[in-house]
């Protein structure tokens, strides 16, 4: 079904929006793809989308539940239409204002398993026999938390050393969540610093990586292995190192750079915390 071409205009000034505001490609054709649903949906029942109300958001949502999406990927479909509409309202393309609240479904949260030590070493092992730069890349996502799209962008200028400790400063973050952050591992920040000092001075990204090419290696291990690997999982382990070395929660979500401190609990999940001081003993 082909979308009809005011639809397609005010779709492509959404993302256009979106590109302004530094999303990377991947959410772009990810949010495309959302609103193309709509799109289609709004076709098929003779609707504009400049005529959409809260009772054709509830249809559409309805719609999507029928057709046995998840809760999850129904709530991000409708997060998205709810976006554009609201930007588009913005840029005076809508009259009517529309009341989005109150239309999330509810979603159990996925359980996040970590690596065991032995998957750990494993993964470590196969690290070792990598390039020098995805070497480092990866030791910097173990060693600080950053999200992969971070770690990708950085430059020699922003990864520093002070008082003998190793900080990588980070721009242009999601949520607006810029921050300089230490390197919290040794071997880590041991080898992201042997290879800084390996690369001359250089506005270009250090690691010479794109996003795609690390998520690729990590799927790459998990084919190799069997072990159930994704980059982003080495940002749920940092965190949960850090919660079990009794690091304060509002210190992890900054360091993680999560908008609320809710977000940063899903993430330290999977720590193992120590419960023998509130464990009482009895004879």
């Amino acid at each position: 079904m082909q979308i009809r071409k005011n639809d397609i205009i005010l779709i492509s000034d959404f993302l256009s929006e979106m590109k302004r505001q530094n999303k990377a490609d991947s959410t772009l054709r990810e949010y495309c793809s959302r609103l193309t649903i709509f799109a289609k949906y709004l076709q098929a029942h003779r609707i504009d989308i400049t005529d959409t109300d809260r009772q054709i958001l509830i249809d559409f949502q309805d719609n999507l539940i029928k057709k046995g999406l998840s809760h999850r990927r129904i709530n991000v479909i409708m997060s998205t239409v709810c976006s554009m509409l609201q930007v588009e309202r913005q840029a005076g393309n809508f009259e009517r204002e529309i009341v989005t609240t109150g239309l999330a479904l509810p979603v159990n949260p996925k359980r996040i398993r970590r690596l065991t030590k032995a998957e750990e070493k494993t993964w470590m092992q196969w690290l070792d026999l990598k390039q020098e730069n995805i070497k480092a890349a990866f030791w910097l996502l173990y060693g600080s938390g950053a999200r992969v799209g971070e770690v990708t962008k950085l430059t020699k200028a922003d990864i520093t050393k002070q008082n003998g400790s190793i900080y990588i400063t980070i721009t242009g973050a999601k949520w607006g969540s810029d921050r300089r952050v230490p390197i919290t591992h040794k071997k880590a920040a041991e080898i992201v610093w042997s290879y800084v000092q390996s690369q001359s001075i250089s506005s270009e990204p250090i690691f010479k990586l794109k996003k795609r090419t690390l998520q690729n290696y990590a799927h790459q291990f998990y084919q190799e292995t069997g072990i159930n690997f994704k980059c982003h999982l080495l940002r749920h382990m940092y965190a949960s190192r850090l919660l079990e070395q009794g690091i304060p929660m509002h210190t992890i979500q900054y360091l993680l750079g999560h908008k609320t401190i809710g977000m940063t609990i899903h993430y330290t999940q999977a720590a193992v915390v120590d419960l023998s001081a509130v464990t009482p003993k009895i004879n």
